[in-house]
C-alpha cells in the first residue's frame, strides 16, 4: 500500500444570524459531528472562516454587510475537528481589532491553526505545512481585491492580498520544502454565479503552471466547476459550507439564502509523494433548515452540469459568464418566492415600472 496524506477542504463558514442563538448550539454541534463522521479516512480538515467573533462593539464602517458570531456559536464547531482556518477574506476585519483578536484567541484555545491574516509582520504570508508519512503539503491563502476587503488605512491586521508574482514565488519556495502546494483563494464575483470569470481561469492556470498541485476557491457562495488542468486541479468554488441563513439588516431580519447557497461540496484530496487523487462528498441544507444533510442527488447533478463551463474557450466562457449575470437575479427571485407562480404573484406594479424605466434607458 502506498503511503498517503488526506486533506479535506470545506467551503465558506459564517456562524452569523440564527446560528448565534443559544437554542441552536447543541443541534449545530451534533450536526457537525455527523459531518465529521460521514467523512472517513481524512487526516486533516481546512475551511474558509468568514465570521469573526464579536469584539468591543467597534466595526469596520467601510464594510456592509458585516458578519459576526459569538464564542459559544464558534465553539459548536469543535466536533468538526478543524486543523486549519483560512482568514484571507473580505470579512476578516468586520468586527475591528478586538473581533480579530477574539477570533485568533478562540483558534489558539481550540488548537486550530490559521493563515491569511495576522497582526505580526513576520507572520504575514506564512504557509502552513501538513506532514504525514514523509509527505509534505504546503497551503497558502490570499484574498483578491475584487472581493472588496475594504480595510481602513493603517489597519492593524495584515491581510494576504493576492499578488500574482508573489504567489508564484511562494509556490516555488514551498516546492523546495515539500511535495505539494495548495493555493487557496478568496476570489471571483459574489453574485452566486455558477460561471467563473476569465480572470479566475487565468490566475488558476498560472498557479498550476507555477508549480501548485491544487487551487481551491471561495467567496461566490455557490458551487462552480472543477478543471483538471495540466498536472493540477482548479476548484473554482466549493460553495457555502455553513452560512447564516438569515442576515440582520437595519430594522429587519432579511432572509438572503437561495438554493444555490445551500449546496456544498467537500473536496477530499489524497496526496502521495508524487501524485494525488480527488473525490467529492456532497451535502445540502433544505430551505429554512440550519443543518446539513446528505445530498439527495440534486447537488451532484448541478455540479456535473455546471462543470462544462470550465472547459469552454475564453470567448465562450466570457459569453456564458455574462449570461449568468442575467440569470442570477431571476433564479434568486424564483428561489426566494418558492417557484414561478408565487414569484409572479409577488411582483408589484412599482417593480414593473422600474423595470420598464431601466429597459427604456
Amino acid at each position: 500500500m502506498i503511503d498517503s496524506l488526506a486533506v479535506q477542504f470545506l467551503g465558506d463558514l459564517s456562524l452569523d444570524g440564527l446560528y448565534t442563538d443559544p437554542q441552536h448550539h447543541v443541534g449545530l454541534s451534533e450536526n457537525l459531528k455527523w459531518v465529521s463522521d460521514v467523512s472517513t479516512d481524512i487526516d486533516f480538515r481546512v475551511l474558509n472562516w468568514e465570521s469573526q467573533l464579536w469584539g468591543d462593539g467597534r466595526v469596520n464602517e467601510l464594510k456592509f454587510p458585516r458578519l459576526c458570531t459569538t464564542k459559544e456559536a464558534a465553539q459548536s464547531i469543535a466536533p468538526l475537528k478543524i486543523d486549519l482556518a483560512l482568514l484571507a477574506n473580505n470579512h476578516v476585519f468586520d468586527n475591528h481589532i478586538d473581533g480579530f483578536r477574539n477570533t485568533v484567541s478562540f483558534f489558539e484555545k481550540n488548537m486550530i491553526n490559521h493563515i491569511g491574516a495576522t497582526e505580526k509582520e513576520e507572520e504575514q504570508y506564512r504557509e502552513f505545512i501538513f506532514t504525514k508519512n514523509n509527505i509534505k503539503v504546503g497551503v497558502i491563502n490570499y484574498v483578491g481585491l475584487e472581493t472588496n476587503p475594504k480595510l481602513p488605512d493603517n489597519c492593524p491586521v495584515l491581510v494576504n492580498i493576492l499578488n500574482e508574482e508573489m504567489v508564484i514565488s511562494k509556490i516555488k519556495q514551498l516546492k523546495i520544502k515539500g511535495d505539494h502546494v495548495v493555493v487557496t483563494l478568496h476570489w471571483g464575483d459574489e453574485e452566486s454565479s455558477r460561471v467563473p470569470n476569465l480572470n479566475q481561469r487565468k490566475l488558476g492556470r498560472q498557479f498550476i503552471d507555477g508549480g501548485a498541485s491544487i487551487v481551491v476557491g471561495h467567496h461566490v457562495h455557490c458551487l462552480q466547476g472543477v478543471e483538471e488542468y495540466s498536472n493540477g486541479l482548479i476548484c473554482y468554488s466549493l460553495g457555502n459550507f455553513l452560512f447564516g441563513p438569515q442576515m440582520v439588516l437595519p430594522g429587519q431580519i432579511h432572509s438572503n439564502r437561495t438554493n444555490d447557497n445551500n449546496m456544498t461540496a467537500l473536496l477530499n484530496i489524497e496526496f502521495t509523494k508524487t501524485d494525488f487523487n480527488f473525490s467529492w462528498k456532497y451535502l445540502m441544507k433544505r430551505k429554512n433548515s440550519l443543518f446539513l444533510e446528505l445530498d439527495n442527488g440534486s447537488v451532484e447533478r448541478l455540479h456535473k452540469k455546471i462543470n462544462k463551463y470550465v472547459y469552454y474557450s475564453d470567448t465562450k466562457l466570457n459569453i456564458a459568464y455574462k449570461l449568468e449575470l442575467i440569470k442570477v437575479p431571476i433564479r434568486n427571485f424564483l428561489d426566494k418566492n418558492d417557484g414561478f407562480i408565487k414569484a409572479l404573484l409577488s411582483i408589484r406594479i412599482k417593480q414593473i415600472k422600474l423595470l420598464i424605466k431601466a429597459l427604456i434607458k
